[in-house]
């Protein structure tokens, strides 16, 4: 009996779906005499991971021929998006946040790294707030939507000096 691994790819942090395709069954028998399931090689990290034959059979009335194949774990979409900021012109740059979601698998925020930056400039007027180094590791592909930095004029306040001049000059 032939026993054929199908090529099989999920996303991290989903569940595996191995499955697999088969010939050679003789006297009449059907699928029903199959049993078991296919297995894989460890790991749940972004990578290739071979698809062994696991405990499938056939019982005793047939050998198997095992062909494997491989199971591709692709990464998962963490979408970033961040916050809009501003600041008076003059004042230093607040801190640049962002909110994220699609963290799979028991990762929590302490995977993600690195900080956002803005478009240069620092007269007042709107600068693009940019993904910058902000990453999560291999398992994760950055979906990113970017916001604004709005730097909003000074106060400027204008006081007239006290003068005193005579009557006619």
């Amino acid at each position: 009996l032939n026993i054929i691994a199908n090529a099989s790819s999920k996303t991290y942090g989903d569940a595996d779906a191995l499955t697999y395709t088969f010939a050679g069954l003789t006297n009449g028998d059907d699928a029903s005499v199959l049993s078991g399931n296919l297995s894989r090689a460890a790991g749940e990290n972004v990578g290739s991971y071979a698809i062994n034959q696991g405990t499938v059979s056939a019982g005793g009335n047939y050998t198997v021929a095992y062909t494997g194949n491989s199971l591709t774990i692709d990464p998962a979409t963490l979408n970033i998006i961040a916050n809009a900021s501003s600041k008076t012109y003059g004042d230093a740059d607040s801190a640049l946040t962002y909110t994220f979601a699609g963290l799979v698998n028991g990762d929590d925020a302490g995977i993600i790294s690195g900080g956002l930056n803005r478009d240069a400039g620092e007269n007042a007027g709107t600068y693009a707030i940019n993904l910058g180094t902000v990453g999560a590791g291999a398992n994760y592909t950055i979906d990113f939507t970017g916001n604004n930095m709005t730097i909003t004029p000074a106060m400027l306040t204008v006081v007239a000096d006290n003068r005193s001049m005579p009557y006619g000059d």
